[in-house]
């Protein structure tokens, strides 16, 4: 009797959860955020991507940052519907621009395991949204999580083909030079590699771990991907990184997250 009482308070908390949260999606107590990914070469004449970011406004003008909500979303299984709305006003407000128009700006758009793995549905919504807002599917790139690449290689791989079929490109994030993620990333398309962000931490302090990252940018290269280096914070940072030709940085070095609406 203990059990079934136990289970029954973990099915109401989380369906009290989840309908708090729902409201507070309505009541747009969610925003969205860009930072820049910046082409490393001087006078590059590549533009510049936008990550997509999240806050949560919890009082009128406090924006916390997204580790204050995300834990409890994943806890909660929340996280697929916290992804479908982040896409949805982001496709939404690449139509408004458009319609000025401005052509809508390459955008990138961190996904949880738990959208590629349990929402079925996510590739149609995705793509039924492009359509309907009529933006390019080329404007869009979906990062995964290396470590998540990996432990789930089938559900990835099944999710990604229909949208990268669609012109959707895709990113791992996070990437270290594990052996297996090149491999995976070659054989699902994967165009572009977000690199550890120790990287840039360590770059200027560690021969060895300069000579690490430029040997993961030049392998990516020759595979045909291109290298992100994230956290970057400083100008001798960047300095290290031109000479290993990193393709792009980001980082509050480079540009601060900015929020979306208006840009």
């Amino acid at each position: 009797m203990t059990d079934q009482s136990e289970n029954s308070q973990l099915r109401d908390t989380t369906t009290q959860t989840r309908q708090l949260f729902v409201k507070h999606l309505k009541e747009d107590n969610f925003v969205l955020f860009f930072q820049p990914i910046v082409p490393a070469p001087l006078n590059s004449p590549e533009p510049s991507l936008r990550e997509i970011l999240v806050r949560y406004r919890e009082e009128e003008e406090d924006l916390l940052p997204p580790g204050s909500f995300l834990p409890l979303l994943q806890e909660e299984g929340l996280l697929p519907i916290l992804d479908r709305w982040v896409v949805g006003r982001l496709l939404t407000w690449g139509r408004t621009v458009q319609a000025g128009g401005v052509k809508m700006p390459h955008c990138s758009v961190n996904l949880s395991i738990d959208t590629i793995r349990r929402d079925d549905q996510f590739g149609d919504y995705v793509l039924r949204g492009i359509q309907k807002m009529g933006v390019s599917a080329a404007a869009l790139t979906f990062e995964i999580m290396t470590v998540d690449a990996l432990a789930h290689q089938q559900a990835v791989a099944r999710f990604i083909q229909p949208l990268r079929s669609a012109g959707i490109t895709f990113a791992f994030s996070w990437f270290a030079g594990e052996e297996q993620a090149f491999g995976l990333a070659a054989m699902l398309g994967v165009s572009m590699m977000k690199l550890d962000g120790s990287f840039a931490v360590m770059v200027k302090k560690y021969p060895q771990e300069k000579a690490k990252l430029g040997a993961i940018i030049q392998r990516c290269r020759k595979m045909g991907m291109r290298t992100v280096c994230m956290q970057v914070e400083d100008a001798e940072t960047l300095a290290h990184l031109r000479t290993l030709h990193v393709d792009y940085v980001q980082g509050f070095g480079i540009e601060k997250p900015k929020a979306l609406e208006g840009f």
